[in-house]
């Protein structure tokens, strides 16, 4: 799961686009939808064009990977709201591989849920996420993600400072405690299924087969047996993140650190 920042929504559409777009590229078309109305220009009145370097620092969260602070500014102009639907259907939606738009709505609707986000925001967005309504929930899904900060270490750089105020103070009995595990049955849940796609799309390219399903296990015992231990993994990384969230007093921000 990811929080719903600006590099998570160009992930999610990169991985559903038709053809190959480079980092740059797609950056610079989701900025479009904000420039082209807004009518933002550089300092010699050309468009805005997008570094290797800067797109690298925005899709890896790092120092200087927030969107261009006119980009943030004016992604809630009128003007922006009223074409940013329709610039979305003819711009991104069009561009999407139709077979991986199912994915790329799951996706984007886990990482929704998953998030701290406001319940009125949060249920706008999900109500969205239907393939009738796309472009609006990429477009808002977008606009929502460049007011938040996409950067990891604004965040991480003081938490050791406040560390205590985050600690409860009975933080010495939670490490006495062992950390609950996490059943699980056959049934992969929507927060899983990325984890899990991945793992089957590596399993196809080992043998060959275009469509590896979770059924086509059955005939691959050694892919099966890793499967299940895999998924025994991300159940015991996602005990550790819930466990993290407790001892922080619900912040997830401490299992980002640990990951990172």
């Amino acid at each position: 799961m990811e929080d719903l920042v600006f590099s998570t929504v160009l992930k999610e559409i990169k991985a559903a686009f038709a053809e190959p777009v480079s980092d740059p590229d797609l950056i610079q078309l989701l900025y479009d939808g904000i420039a082209i109305p807004a009518n933002i220009t550089n300092q010699n009145g050309d468009v805005f064009s997008v570094s290797k370097g800067t797109a690298s620092a925005i899709m890896n969260r790092k120092r200087g990977g927030n969107a261009l602070k006119v980009i943030r500014q004016h992604s809630i102009d009128e003007v922006v709201i009223n074409t940013i639907d329709d610039y979305f259907q003819k711009n991104v939606v069009r561009r999407l591989l139709p077979s991986a738009i199912d994915d790329l709505i799951c996706h984007l609707k886990s990482d929704i849920e998953a998030d701290n986000i406001a319940n009125d925001k949060k249920q706008e967005l999900l109500g969205l996420a239907k393939k009738e309504t796309l472009a609006s929930f990429l477009a808002r899904a977008y606009l929502y993600s460049l007011s938040r900060s996409n950067v990891l270490t604004e965040k991480a750089s003081t938490s050791s400072k406040h560390a205590s105020t985050i600690m409860p103070k009975d933080a010495k009995e939670y490490r006495k405690k062992p950390l609950d595990a996490i059943e699980f049955d056959d049934k992969v849940a929507g927060t899983e299924r990325r984890y899990v796609d991945a793992l089957l799309q590596v399993y196809g390219q080992l043998e060959g087969v275009t469509q590896f399903t979770q059924e086509s296990l059955e005939e691959y015992p050694k892919h099966k047996r890793d499967f299940r231990d895999q998924r025994a993994y991300y159940y015991a990384a996602e005990a550790v993140r819930r466990g993290t969230r407790d001892i922080y007093n619900n912040r997830e921000d401490q299992f980002i650190y640990l990951k990172d």
